[in-house]
Formats: structure tokens, C-alpha cells, sequence
């Protein structure tokens, strides 16, 4: 796990230096910001954080100027959101070339069942 959220900050940082470059064109920021936001959420998620909810423009809902029912539907949407894309992390193997495995310890048949691991082929 902390491979993977140093790979998502390492992500993080470049996107943050890509957006603040004022190169990018409009609708290449706009799709940019979106994907850091994404990601923000997700890490929020798997670092067990708040979730944060936004509007369509990616800014922060007041809470004090928005409907208790508009909050409600928004963080429903983007945590059925991040919820989904774990589970597409969990189905397929994290890197390429990596089979997820099952490992039965018979060595210490007491000490525990099995170990998940994964082996990578070449």
C-alpha cells in the first residue's frame, strides 16, 4: 500500500506542476483537474479520509449554501464513484504481467491458512 499511494502523490505532484505551468489549453486543464481531483478522492478514500464533494467545475459545495439533500446525492455519486473503481483494482492484477496467487502454508498447518501474494511472470 505504500508503494501505491507514493506512486498516486509522485502523480499528484506532477499534475499539480502541469497545471500551475499555464501551458495546458483549456479544455486539457479542464481534463487534467478533473483526474486530480479523481485521484485526491480516491486516496482520501483507500487512507480511510473524508471524501470532499464537489461541484461539476471540481470546487468545493458549501455546505452553509447548498441543500443538505444536493450534498447527500453528490457524495452518494462520487463515492459509488470511488467505490467502483476499487473494484476494478481489486479484479485486476495491479501491475502487468502479475497473476494474483494463494499461498497455503503447510509448513505450520496451525500458525494460519494462507498468505495472498502474487507472482510475476517474465
Amino acid at each position: 500500500m505504500f508503494y501505491h499511494v507514493r506512486d498516486m502523490t509522485y502523480s499528484l505532484i506532477e499534475g499539480r506542476s502541469q497545471i500551475l505551468s499555464g501551458t495546458l489549453p483549456k479544455d486539457e486543464l479542464t481534463e487534467l483537474k478533473s483526474k486530480v481531483i479523481a485521484k485526491i478522492d480516491y486516496g482520501n478514500r483507500i487512507l480511510g479520509l473524508d471524501l470532499v464533494v464537489r461541484d461539476e467545475n471540481g470546487n468545493v459545495q458549501d455546505p452553509d449554501l447548498t441543500s443538505t439533500i444536493s450534498l447527500f446525492k453528490a457524495h452518494e455519486a462520487v463515492s459509488r464513484g470511488i467505490n467502483e473503481r476499487i473494484q476494478e483494482e481489486k479484479v485486476s492484477p495491479p501491475f502487468p504481467g502479475e497473476i494474483p496467487a494463494d499461498i497455503s502454508c503447510q509448513a505450520f498447518p496451525k500458525a494460519g491458512a494462507s498468505l495472498p501474494a502474487s507472482v510475476t511472470s517474465f
